[in-house]
């Protein structure tokens, strides 16, 4: 029927709920525990034994029972005219708390290992996670626990030790236990939220979630002081790929909260452009002006995040050497329960985890017995969801298991454990995580606080691949944060070596190639044959000094200086240092490169950066700030080698990063297509990826006749577009023998007759797609799409670290980038996108010039324009008709800007 029907069966229902209450209001024994499912006779039920030395908690003050009853029944009375259920709900448990006051008791004499914390009260769903939350809290370890609650009453026994296992005898801790559990206490929570949020004029409250990754902490920390916020308490959790925090920041300037709106939705977007990544669509941020229970809402956060959902690159063998959980789920049928059985590694705060993860699935937990009095712990719990009703199909009884072995192990603390004690200051967090990012660590949790004007925060490290960390890495960040502030104060397996970690593998740089050079070489200038070229104005070219240079480049001694053996010519330079570099693209990498070079005085010359297809490849020159030369040191390149490749590295690069340090000196755009076609930049990794924008169109057929392969390519035109299809066919081991370009209109036309080095036209399906799809990725690794910003400013140390921070912080990713300096000045060009790969948005676009100022001269959208479909019949055919008439000399021309 109507509301009006149904609040009328709740009426009925909470008046008998009222009248049960009546009984308690006069002085009670408290109920005994169900002698079947509570705890064994050993202990005995609440109320049973006399005891001496027990301290009771009385909690009635205030109004009388009498009182109380008539006020709260009739405003719930009143509420139920506004047919208000849920309001119902909290104003009735209210009453029944206040009715029923916990009785609390610590009693020392009853166990001879413990302390015993009785507590007998109303029950309220939530009502066993506030106590358990409560004695965790007070760093007390609970060694035996036996809950058990039947109706409106729950009466639970918890065996306390202090940390080092001793029971409680400090009187202070002892009242503390009391005025913790008190009716105000527990009353405070609020009812219908399961964690509770109080203003604060302290701090200011911040939640991030999203995918874990070395470097994320530092890239936030690095944010927060950007922004002028002190970080003075925080607590980092990861687990399964997913890292969530809850950070406690005040204002630098005033020491409290930030209570300007507008200031805390720039610090929330710009959290989440770090949190979001290029792939993380989940990663979220949230600010609040209230505190929260820290830990209870990390439990929270990840659970919503589905953490326990199993990461695919998360396989059996990384957990082999673990402790797994074991957690099995059965229904008892005679009683109506569901039956969960827990068995793990003992660690503190194991009861609390659980109860957490039982509560946030809307279980009650009706009867429990814990044990954990030796290094294994074990937990039995009957439940029934809220409902009423025990598990009731497969799939539920699945995700619990998952669930309570993900909330076991987020409170795991894997890896070295360092303890960082020192005065505080602005920055602090942000300069120990990066120097924690280069040295190759990972922060697998974090636990940030400040005492007084001292910081004391510990740290949970690994390596980037989550396997333990040598003991020379820990030693290097000691030596770099300092050690008497910086100890380790645990590690596991200390008989690790950088034999087992840390190891890459380089292999090969340079494919070997045909031993073939051409000798005496003759070139012409002609304005009328050969090759047609224009300037970048579309103009013949006719100064002098750039057609001598033209003959000198192309001269014999010129084209016969490349290595019979390299694919790329190198020659010794005293004047830079040369760094190549190839990993998986992740926003930030550019700053994070950047900020190493800088903190290790090296000074960027000149640089080329690529993406395409979640790869990057960059070539940097790189002098010695101080002399401004090359870097000689042997010791310091192999550092900087060392650090640049933890950065490369990531934790889900199934291609390892690579990095080499040279003196000698490459093409640049020549190399970086040999190291992203080494790469295999060319294989898809992502599903779809590409669909919306406009690909170039490549075929490939045979032309049996004369025993060649065709190559027809139509694209867009652009600067170096016929570089970049000829590096491609070269470094594929492709001999051109007759090709026609042509560019007309903004298109480009290319055919190409190509046979292998070995003599042979392509010979299979499989060879035909992997030259189309390496051609396409050729094309599209130098393609303009995005924002194209120029800078020109004085050249400083540090300067590209600023700018690519800027970028990062304001959700831009770079696509591709150009650096130079010449006699003081910085010169650099780069490509950017939102980090979905959409154009960017006026307001960021205005926002990062604010930031960057004069040194920004030229800003312009490049979207990318459709190509025509190719023709492929009419360009078979024109093909064939070109072959049957044409010799070398007959070719036609090229205008092009290649």
């Amino acid at each position: 029927m109507g509301m009006k029907d149904k609040v009328s069966d709740a009426t009925v229902a909470h008046l008998k709920r009222l009248a049960m209450t009546l009984p308690f209001l006069l002085p009670q024994p408290a109920p005994t525990l169900c002698p079947s499912q509570g705890p064994p006779t050993a202990t005995g039920p609440l109320g049973t034994r006399k005891h001496s030395n027990i301290k009771w908690h009385s909690l009635s003050e205030g109004s009388s029972p009498l009182q109380l009853l008539v006020t709260s029944t009739r405003t719930v009375v009143a509420m139920m005219d506004s047919g208000s259920l849920a309001d119902i709900d909290d104003e009735y448990e209210k009453l029944v708390i206040q009715l029923n006051p916990p009785r609390v008791t610590v009693d020392n004499t009853s166990s001879r290992k413990a302390t015993l914390v009785q507590v007998a009260s109303a029950n309220r769903h939530g009502s066993l996670l506030d106590v358990v939350q409560v004695l965790t809290d007070l760093n007390l370890s609970i060694s035996r626990a036996y809950i058990s609650s039947d109706g409106e009453w729950f009466m639970d026994v918890f065996h306390v030790v202090d940390q080092c296992g001793n029971k409680i005898y400090d009187n202070e801790v002892i009242d503390r236990i009391q005025q913790s559990l008190s009716t105000r206490a527990l009353s405070s929570r609020p009812l219908r939220r399961s964690v509770g949020i109080e203003a604060s004029s302290e701090h200011t409250s911040i939640e991030l979630i999203g995918r874990d990754r070395p470097g994320l902490l530092s890239e936030i920390f690095a944010v927060l002081v950007d922004l002028k916020c002190n970080v003075v308490a925080a607590e980092v959790w990861t687990h399964n790929s997913r890292m969530a925090s809850v950070v406690y920041i005040t204002d630098e300037v005033n020491g409290g909260p930030i209570d300007d709106s507008d200031r805390l939705a720039k610090v929330k977007r710009l959290l989440r452009y770090i949190l979001k990544g290029d792939r993380d669509k989940s990663a979220k941020t949230a600010t609040s002006m209230g505190v929260t229970h820290t830990q209870r809402r990390l439990h929270q956060m990840l659970y919503a995040d589905r953490d326990y959902d199993k990461d695919d690159t998360d396989g059996e063998d990384a957990a082999s050497d673990r402790s797994k959980p074991v957690v099995t789920v059965e229904n008892c049928t005679e009683k109506g329960y569901s039956m969960v059985n827990l068995r793990c590694k003992d660690r503190p705060k194991l009861l609390f985890d659980t109860v957490c993860t039982l509560t946030d699935m809307q279980y009650v937990v009706f009867h429990a017995t814990v044990i954990a009095e030796g290094p294994e712990a074990y937990q039995e719990y009957y439940i029934r969801h809220v409902d009423g009703s025990p598990i009731s199909s497969e799939g539920e009884r699945q995700r619990l298991i998952l669930c309570l072995e993900a909330a076991i192990r987020r409170g795991n603390t894997e890896g070295v454990k360092l303890e960082l004690c020192c005065e505080d200051r602005v920055g602090l967090l942000s300069d120990v995580t990066r120097i924690f990012r280069e040295n190759g660590l990972s922060v697998s949790r974090a636990e940030v606080t400040t005492r007084g004007s001292q910081a004391v925060n510990v740290f949970y490290v690994t390596d980037s691949s989550g396997n333990p960390v040598c003991s020379q890495m820990i030693e290097a960040v000691r030596n770099e944060i300092g050690q008497t502030i910086l100890q380790v104060k645990d590690e596991a397996n200390p008989n690790s070596s950088t034999e087992n970690t840390g190891k890459f593998s380089f292999g090969s740089l340079f494919r070997s190639r045909s031993e073939k050079i051409l000798h005496n070489l003759g070139v012409v200038i002609d304005n009328d044959a050969l090759f047609n070229v224009t300037d970048r104005n579309g103009n013949k070219v006719r100064d002098k000094e750039i057609i001598c240079c033209i003959q000198n480049s192309l001269g014999s001694d010129a084209c016969s200086f490349p290595g019979i053996g390299n694919s790329v010519g190198i020659v010794p330079s005293k004047e830079h240092t040369f760094i190549e570099m190839t990993g998986t693209d992740r926003p930030g990498l550019l700053s994070e490169i950047c900020a190493v070079l800088a903190n290790r005085n090296c000074s960027v010359a000149k640089a080329e950066l690529w993406t395409h297809n979640t790869r990057v490849a960059a070539v940097v020159h790189v002098t010695e700030e101080s002399t401004g030369g090359a870097v000689e040191d042997p010791e310091r390149l192999s550092a900087i080698k060392e650090l640049l490749c933890n950065v490369l590295r990531g934790d889900n690069d199934s291609r390892m990063g690579r990095m080499t340090v040279s003196k000698d000196r490459t093409h640049t755009e020549r190399r970086l297509h040999q190291m992203m076609f080494g790469d295999r930049d060319y294989e898809s990794t992502v599903v779809g990826a590409g669909d919306d924008k406009p690909r170039p169109q490549v075929a490939v057929m045979d032309c049996a006749e004369k025993d060649y392969s065709v190559v027809i390519l139509r694209s867009r035109d652009r600067p170096k577009l016929l570089f970049d299809t000829v590096c491609t066919l070269t470094d594929m081991q492709y001999v051109v023998f007759h090709g026609t370009v042509d560019t007309r209109d903004d298109e480009a036309y290319q055919e190409y007759f190509i046979r292998h080095v070995d003599g042979y036209p392509i010979n299979s399906e499989a060879e035909r797609q992997r030259v189309i799809k390496c051609l396409e990725a050729a094309i599209e690794r130098r393609t303009t799409e995005g924002l194209e910003m120029v800078l020109r400013t004085e050249d400083r140390h540090g300067l590209l670290s600023d700018v690519t921070r800027v970028f990062r912080e304001n959700g831009l990713t770079i696509r591709r980038a150009e650096i130079s300096t010449q006699e003081g000045k910085a010169s650099d060009t780069f490509y950017l996108s939102e980090m979905s790969g959409k154009p960017v948005e006026a307001k960021t676009i205005d926002s990062i010039c604010r930031q960057l100022g004069e040194m920004v001269v030229r800003v312009k959208q490049s979207p990318l324009l459709a190509p025509k479909p190719p023709e492929v019949a009419g360009a078979t055919s024109f093909l064939f008709g070109n072959l049957l008439k044409a010799s070398l000399q007959s070719f036609r021309s090229v205008r092009s800007y290649s």
